[in-house]
């Protein structure tokens, strides 16, 4: 009887561990135990959460499955055993003989692997070098964060397991959430299994092994496990089936029509076990790439040597045959015949030895193991469409291997699968395979359509951004949660810039444009239908500036390295820079105002400082290039951007180390003087050519050529050209050299765009006359006069004059007694601000913003514009009460108060001349520190 209790089950029990739990069961005295036999498969009690304890981290790990029975005879000592069915519990334990869809689906749903690690290893704990460990911890890390994969081991603090957890362990929690980890192990061999008893239960469970448990425990990095039981206790290996059966599962699996779930098998260290696996591996349909870490001992190393040393027929010579054959057996403690049949088998390896791929870690220790997991699975599929190939390296994001199997010479690509990975490189913020595809035929003016573009702005993958707030802000209507449309981007770009921005989405243009096609977009979506592949039926309105378009998508959705390689192409990147340089400054105020973490407003403030760097220097290159045809850069109508010119971008977004370069400087100089030519004593020449007009002839003027380089607009440049034609037939020649000259700085602004230096190559020498200089006819008297009255200089002294000889007849008129009748000077003061009312409401309807609520709100951001509505207003109220009799006093007393507020107004006239505006401006901000205690203490009080 004491041997009877001493003598175990096959299955790995004692006698008295089933007398007290079975019934008898017939048996043959020749048999032995097979679980196919002696087991029988029921439903599942036992699954849930498990919640790990004491593993440095809280960690969830999730198990559903089928529960299975066990029924188990044997024969001890010639006398019949009896067994009852016992009932064993696992958290989704599966029988091996079961079939793997009705696991797959209680256990991991929904399915979502994009790609499979299998980690096949033994049980045996083994060490790895600190630094392969690094490259491991890397690049296993780096391939699951890319792709989304799922890493199967076998789940346990013991063996690949307990490294490959370490591996994830190494990074973030927020990145531990993101990578799904499977372990797949043996029920029997698992540490107090009695703790995952129950349905829908969540456990405790402490991961950290004590040195007297029995068993195996879980590693705490795993986020999902799946235990397998085939009746047997404390014996591993039940689960190397299922774990096939779900190897090839996943591997039949589709992402889409002409894809299959990629999947690859990672073999570390490992036993017998593993190389045989490797076999089945790289022999089932669809075949698995291998790749084999050298180094880390035993299998690895066997298949890493067989692999360096078998020939192309995977054969080895009869020395190296020996010397193999001792290694196993001195590896694995092997006698002759099990060293024979496993040689046998790695030679069958070898014969496929195209699908194994052996990472070996060089002296350098610069090579990626996650390129040695995508060098295999393009092995893999070497006769696959070259769509999946390029897939594939798109979701590994490594444009190296593109480069050098997918884009080789004599391959061209279907344009439809080019223009889906633009899509998709754009969508995922992957700049170097969009330089890549760019490079390599996609025609970007055919790929960008309005759908596309939408279909970016909508996209939910890459960086976080402000988007959404952004659209909140300005939607008046409909659900926040609405797909995006470029009309509701263009009232946010305008937003953003300020209301003298007018973007192209909000057009009258585009909205019919737009409007036109809205059923058939909508259409397209009822079906969720993808507008961006190859077959859809997508609407074929595209743009003319592509680029443009993708820079303020890069920018708006905080693809800051997307939207620096974006401004690079094409054209105008002076006024691309200024434009993201505003539109990162408007977001950055619009995060501060709805409360965001300081780090995202000040990632836009660094955004923005860096476009405007940009911007200064290649504004400094063209400057020592061609200073004037850069000064005509500045002012040139740019119809892509609302109409703005760089000068009025630069204005808007207060970039001021642009306005004080030295070129906006001239720049505005030059528009101050307009056609004069004088460098002494401007002032006084022009106040006395003012009062005496014959003085006019004998100020100095700029040429008709030089007239043709002034600052302005390109209708205005246009214009003197034309006049310069009728006048002289030589002024061809004059235009089509500034033609050229124009050509030849577009040349030096897009050298710049590809090389961005922080400095500009020497600039020409000075000294060299221009073509437009080279010939110079003086202007006719009647252009004389006419520009003597139209430059700025003339028009400031004469309002200045003006208003002066207004504020004495003002002064004048309040001092006096109003009469009845009113007085020839207070006549002069009606009719002068009468007209200077006039002329307000006509600046205000002439202003850009093309709603008039728009111009009113913009028009009166401007203090001055304010101050003078309510002078104008204050003093229309005096003048109608100063008619009546009886509050004919009243009037003189709002005269009285309205003129305090217009001698402030001439602070606004003088604050724009180049002598007397800094004064002014600095005693306004004076003024407004000394008001703020003043202001302070009234509150207190």
């Amino acid at each position: 009887m004491v041997l009877e209790h001493l003598l175990t089950c096959g299955c790995g029990r004692t006698r008295p561990e089933h007398v007290a739990l079975c019934s008898e069961i017939p048996h043959s005295r020749q048999t032995s135990w097979n679980p196919s036999k002696h087991t029988v498969s029921m439903p599942t009690d036992a699954y849930g959460q498990i919640e790990f304890r004491g593993a440095g981290h809280g960690n969830k790990a999730k198990g559903k499955g089928c529960m299975k029975f066990c029924s188990s005879k044997g024969v001890v000592n010639d006398e019949r055993v009896k067994f009852k069915t016992c009932e064993v519990h696992t958290s989704g334990r599966q029988h091996r003989s079961s079939r793997y869809p009705e696991t797959h689906e209680r256990t991991v749903e929904p399915w979502l692997a994009k790609l499979s690690h299998l980690y096949p290893g033994g049980l045996r704990k083994f060490e790895i070098q600190p630094k392969l460990k690094r490259v491991l911890s890397k690049g296993l890390s780096k391939a699951a964060r890319t792709t989304g994969a799922w890493i199967l081991t076998r789940g346990t603090n013991t063996g690949v397991g307990i490294h490959v957890g370490d591996a994830l362990n190494n990074h973030s929690v927020k990145m531990r959430g993101r990578i799904t980890t499977i372990g797949m192990c043996s029920w029997g061999v698992l540490n107090k299994q009695e703790n995952f008893l129950g349905r829908n239960r969540v456990t405790s469970y402490h991961s950290v092994a004590c040195p007297i448990s029995k068993g195996f425990k879980l590693n705490s990095h795993h986020t999902h496990f799946l235990f397998v039981d085939n009746g047997t206790l404390s014996q591993s290996g039940a689960e190397i089936e299922l774990r096939q059966k779900f190897e090839k599962h996943i591997s039949q699996q589709r992402l889409n029509s002409q894809e299959r779930v990629p999947v690859v098998s990672v073999i570390i260290e490992g036993g017998p076990t593993a190389i045989r696996t490797v076999l089945t591996n790289i022999s089932a349909h669809p075949r698995i790439p291998v790749v084999v870490f050298d180094g880390t001992g035993r299998a690895a190393d066997i298949l890493a040597f067989a692999q360096k040393y078998s020939d192309e027929q995977g054969s080895l010579s009869d020395s190296l045959r020996a010397q193999l054959l001792e290694t196993i057996k001195h590896t694995f403690h092997f006698n002759q015949q099990q060293a024979e049949s496993l040689y046998h088998d790695i030679m069958q390896c070898m014969k496929k030895k195209q699908l194994i791929t052996v990472f070996c870690l060089g002296e350098d220790g610069l090579e990626d193991f996650d390129l040695a997991i995508l060098s295999a699975l393009l092995k893999a599929q070497s006769r696959a469409n070259p769509g999946n190939k390029l897939r594939l390296a798109l979701a590994w994001d490594r444009v190296d291997i593109a480069k050098q199997h997918i884009f080789v010479h004599g391959k061209e690509l279907p344009e439809s699968i080019l223009e889906q990975a633009m899509f998709e490189a754009l969508a995922n913020n992957q700049v170097d395979f969009v330089k890549l595809l760019k490079d390599n035929g996609v025609n970007m003016h055919k790929f960008l359509t309005i759908a596309r573009l939408e279909e970016l702005y909508n996209a939910t993958s890459g960086p976080p951004n402000t988007l959404r707030y952004l659209i909140y802000d300005v939607r008046k209507h409909g659900k926040q949660s609405m797909r995006y449309n470029l009309y509701d981007i263009g009232m946010v770009v305008e937003n953003l810039m300020g209301g003298t921005y007018s973007s192209s989405y909000t057009s009258r243009k585009y909205k019919v444009q737009y409007t036109s096609m809205r059923k058939e977009l909508s259409f397209s979506f009822k079906r969720n239908v993808d507008l961006t592949e190859p077959n859809a039926t997508i609407v074929k309105e595209t743009f003319r500036y592509p680029f443009n378009e993708l820079f303020i998508w890069s920018v708006l959705t905080n693809r800051h390295q997307m939207a620096l390689y974006l401004w690079k192409q094409d054209e105008e990147a002076l006024a691309k820079a200024l434009i993201a340089s505003q539109l990162y400054k408007g977001m950055a105020n619009s995060a501060d105002e709805i409360n965001l973490e300081n780090e995202i407003a000040e990632d836009f403030i660094k955004c923005s400082a860096e476009f405007q760097t940009l911007a200064s220097q290649l504004l400094d290159q063209c400057y020592k290039e061609d200073d004037d045809v850069t000064l005509q850069l500045l002012t040139v109508k740019l119809d892509n951007w609302s109409g703005q010119t760089c000068l009025s971008l630069a204005a808007a977004a207060e970039h001021l180390d642009f306005m004080a370069h030295p070129c906006c400087q001239l720049l505005l100089s030059e528009l101050w003087m307009g056609g004069l030519r004088i460098r002494k004593y401007i002032n006084l020449k022009v106040i006395l050519a003012l009062v005496t007009p014959p003085a006019i002839l004998l100020l100095s003027f700029k040429s008709k050529e030089e007239l043709l380089l002034m600052p302005q607009t390109f209708s205005e440049h246009i214009q003197d050209v034309e006049e310069a034609e009728k006048d002289n037939d030589d002024s061809s020649s004059s235009s089509s050299s500034s033609a050229s000259s124009f050509a030849r700085l577009k040349d030096t602004e897009d050298s710049f765009r590809q090389s961005n230096p922080a400095t500009a190559t020497t600039p020409p020498d000075p000294l060299t006359p221009s073509p437009l200089r080279a010939k110079k006819r003086q202007l006719s008297l009647f252009k004389k006069l006419y520009e003597f009255y139209s430059a700025p200089i003339t028009k400031f002294w004469t309002l200045s004059i003006a208003y002066i000889f207004f504020l004495v007849l003002y002064t004048f008129m309040v001092l006096g007694q109003i009469q009845k009748k009113p007085a020839i000077q207070e006549i002069f003061v009606i009719s002068y601000i009468v007209t200077l009312g006039m002329d307000h409401i006509r600046e205000l309807l002439r202003s850009e913003p093309p709603k008039l609520s728009q111009k009113i709100r913009v028009f009166y951001k401007s203090f001055a514009n304010c101050l003078l509505a309510m002078c104008v207003i204050i003093f229309l109220i005096g003048m109608g009460l100063r008619f009546f009799q009886q509050t004919r006093g009243w009037g003189r007393v709002i005269y009285s108060l309205d003129i305090v507020l217009w001698y402030l107004q001439l602070f606004n006239i003088l604050s724009v001349n180049m002598y007397l505006g800094t004064l002014v401006n600095m005693i306004g901000k004076m003024e407004e520190v000394a008001a703020q205690p003043a202001t302070d203490l009234v509150l207190q009080v």
